[in-house]
């Protein structure tokens, strides 16, 4: 195994894993998978802990809150849900106040560092010490948890420092990115922001939060582009030209006027996303880390350098060992990601700025002082 090189996760979902999946994340990832081993799903092998992410170089990782009010999903009567789909947004607010009490409580155990001002970034380029806690930055992952616009500054006093509209399909704010097709609903369809979400914009602009445009549909995206006049990046997309499967995927256009803009694109480690034609019996091996690299490569070709190409590995967001890319079988093992970029012709400064620089820029010059 190579050395670690420091490294920004520029979106995971730990608390998800913490609440809705039961996964006791500050321990070793073995004691997971073998807790788990006779109760998963045929793709979900847990990938993801704090003392991996620390192994293999994370000197920071943004991870989200995830709520949605979606009310046509939702079956009464289910107990012990901590996370997911709500009849209202109440239920979406309250879910997503127990993640950041998650995070808040491993910040007092020391495990963690809750990161909400740009003074408190880590350094991009040198390691953490062995007893340092993981800085970490909270996000909305869909702003369905945000009631009204006075709501969204209360969750900003709370720290969260920056949000998408939508997740998949539609939200209070957005359509966002239908599911897949075996998950398909009526709802959950291409189409433009809300009335709500059209007045939530300005709020967004006048607290200077980021826009993460990760999660809409086209319609939604192109309109946010239009009218959202602060930052916007995305923290989890990968090429559309590689792999026009899923609109999750950008196309070049958004691609360059993000990076026009100064915003970052994070990489995601999902092989469907990566892999044209990839489906849930593919074997796993049909992706690896040169399609990883691909993409990157793509990114800054379109973006015209690779200031604005980052890693938002997304790991364990919905999905496991068994739809990740060969080569990297947990978060400890990104240095082999380094690696590869190394042996395909990628300079040490390079993947330096990839791997963490381009998110340190990017949150420095967004976060408030």
């Amino acid at each position: 195994m190579p050395l670690p090189h420091p490294f920004i996760d520029g979106h995971l979902d730990l608390a998800l894993n913490g609440l809705a999946l039961r996964r006791q994340i500050t321990g070793p990832l073995e004691a997971i998978r073998a807790a788990e081993a006779d109760n998963l799903g045929p793709f979900d092998t847990a990938t993801v802990t704090l003392p991996d992410l620390r192994a293999g170089g994370a000197v920071m990782v943004v991870s989200s809150l995830l709520a949605r009010c979606r009310p046509w999903r939702v079956k009464s009567g289910q107990i012990g849900v901590a996370a997911g789909d709500f009849p209202d947004q109440d239920g979406a607010y309250a879910a997503a106040a127990a993640q950041l009490a998650y995070y808040e409580s491993l910040e007092r155990r020391g495990e963690i560092r809750l990161v909400r001002s740009a003074d408190e970034l880590p350094a991009a380029d040198a390691m953490l010490a062995p007893d340092e806690p993981l800085p970490l930055l909270a996000i909305f992952e869909g702003a369905d948890p945000v009631r009204d616009p006075d709501d969204l500054h209360r969750w900003h006093r709370m720290g969260i420092r920056s949000l998408m509209l939508a997740h998949f399909g539609r939200s209070v704010y957005a359509h966002g990115t239908p599911a897949e097709p075996d998950d398909a609903h009526p709802n959950d369809v291409d189409g433009p922001l809300t009335d709500a979400g059209r007045r939530l914009l300005p709020e967004i602009e006048a607290l200077r939060m980021p826009l993460d445009l990760t999660h809409l549909s086209d319609t939604a995206l192109y309109e946010a582009l239009d009218s959202f006049g602060g930052v916007v990046y995305a923290s989890h997309c990968a090429c559309r030209t590689l792999n026009p499967d899923w609109q999750r995927n950008l196309p070049d256009d958004v691609i360059q006027a993000i990076s026009q803009r100064g915003g970052v694109i994070g990489l995601p480690l999902h092989s469907p996303f990566l892999v044209k034609g990839y489906q849930r019996d593919t074997p796993r091996e049909a992706c690896n880390l040169d399609h990883v690299v691909d993409h990157l490569d793509r990114l800054c070709e379109v973006s015209g350098s690779d200031a604005h190409v980052a890693l938002g590995t997304d790991m364990d967001g919905g999905y496991g060992l068994e739809y990740t890319p060969t080569g990297v079988d947990r978060s400890a093992d990104m240095p082999r990601l380094a690696e590869r970029m190394s042996e395909r012709g990628w300079s040490e400064d390079a993947i330096g700025r990839v791997f963490a620089g381009n998110w340190h820029r990017f949150w420095s010059a967004n976060l408030p002082a």
